[in-house]
């Protein structure tokens, strides 16, 4: 410390605690720059990650309640009949069921792996506590279904240089178990009536035959009067919600991500895309999608990739696949 009489500093002085301040900014920006670059891309990987986990939890929680799971054999119908949905990224598919091959496992056909998911599953049962035209008290369980589609559409981001996807929940209205309510009689007892008049009366108008394969023969509307006419055979399954699964998909912390295109291997080595089937176009994309095993040991093998990239064009990509053994007994 100076005292009252001394003087201030000299410019020279000043000079070189200047030059020597700034000689350790040169020497140390690069270890801070790359520090910070370093921490971004970690809360980008952290990021991306818990989407992955996110997504597929979503799946699982959906199918493990599995009715029935569809395929690429099915009628086509039931996969491009959702009203609303929106446009699938093109070359889009259902997998190939495949009985004796185990999904994710080698020797799984390289064509039966497909990129949506589509199955019907059952939400909950409704009891019916009601009285017939013969004033004799009844009850009637009913299972109530609801149909999901998992698909990928195009997002408005670009990873390598390519459009990335987003992974879309289409999700219907409630679907009464129509051979159920038929199992009550028609006659006299008007019981089949009551129960039709009953869901009339809570709202619920759509009935669905689960063993129909048929698409035309498969769906009924639950009229007030009791009655339970067959529905057109270009008639749509009636949308609930439709909603993306990942909430972000812009820029955040200098990153932007969705699920990932297909990409060259040589280009993401750790996370090839695809990694079990031949691309076609935009199919199949980072969501791969198999299923096999017996109706009532069916297995869902489902692979997710979402890739970020930076504005200075470093590509960080999170893989995550699952395996869920559900019911396919209709």
């Amino acid at each position: 410390m100076r005292c009252s009489g001394e003087k201030g500093y000299s410019l020279p002085e000043i000079m070189i605690a200047s030059a020597v301040l700034l000689l350790l900014t040169v020497m140390f920006y690069p270890i801070i720059k790359v520090s910070q670059s370093g921490s971004v891309k970690f809360e980008a990987g952290f990021m991306i990650k818990k989407e992955v986990q996110k997504c597929l939890l979503e799946i699982s929680h959906r199918l493990v309640q599995s009715k029935r799971v569809f395929g690429r054999t099915d009628d086509i119908r039931f996969l491009t009949n959702l009203s609303g949905q929106t446009p699938e990224l093109p070359n889009s598919l259902l997998p190939l069921i495949q009985i004796n091959a185990t999904p994710g496992a080698p020797g799984y056909p390289q064509a039966s792996v497909g990129n949506a998911l589509l199955f019907a599953s059952q939400v909950r049962s409704q009891d019916l506590d009601l009285v017939d035209a013969n004033a004799n008290a009844f009850s009637a369980r009913i299972d109530i279904y609801r149909f999901y589609c998992y698909f990928l559409t195009v997002g408005e981001t670009s990873v390598s240089n390519k459009p990335a996807r987003v992974l879309y929940r289409w999700e219907s209205v409630d679907y009464a178990d129509f051979s159920q309510i038929n199992t009550f009689t028609a006659g006299p007892s008007l019981r089949q009536q009551m129960i039709v008049q009953a869901f009339a009366a809570l709202g619920l108008t759509h009935a669905w035959n689960p063993s129909q394969i048929d698409y035309a023969a498969s769906f009924f509307k639950l009229k007030a009067d009791g009655t339970m006419p067959g529905e057109p055979g270009a008639y749509e399954i009636e949308r609930l919600t439709e909603t993306p699964l990942m909430t972000v998909q812009k820029a955040t912390s200098g990153y932007r991500y969705g699920v990932a295109p297909n990409t060259d291997p040589a280009t993401n080595p750790k996370h090839p895309v695809p990694l079990y089937t031949v691309p076609n176009g935009d199919f199949p994309s980072g969501f791969e999608v198999m299923v096999g095993g017996i109706s009532s040991n069916r297995q869902v093998f489902y692979r997710l990739v979402l890739a970020a990239e930076s504005t200075s064009v470093t590509t960080i990509s999170v893989e995550q696949a699952q395996l869920t053994t559900v019911r396919d007994v209709w």
